[in-house]
């Protein structure tokens, strides 16, 4: 959680120096219930002193585990 945490409070600082802000919509959402894995697609769309900069598409993929879970 260390890595993660450093990259996002790094990246709040700097939104808050430049004014800027964003927000990621959802296109695609797909679910790997084998490996425990859901991917997200969609757009990012970047906004400075309130105007649409750019819009970029980007991926995520979040993980889970199962340790300790009941049957």
């Amino acid at each position: 959680a260390g890595i993660l945490n450093k990259k996002l409070i790094d990246e709040e600082q700097m939104l808050f120096t430049q004014n800027a802000s964003y927000v990621f919509f959802p296109v695609d959402i797909s679910v790997d219930y084998e490996n425990l894995q859901v991917n997200l697609i969609g757009e990012r769309t970047t906004y400075v002193s309130g105007k649409a900069v750019s819009t970029v598409k980007e991926g995520y993929r979040i993980g889970f585990n199962s340790k300790g879970a009941r049957p």
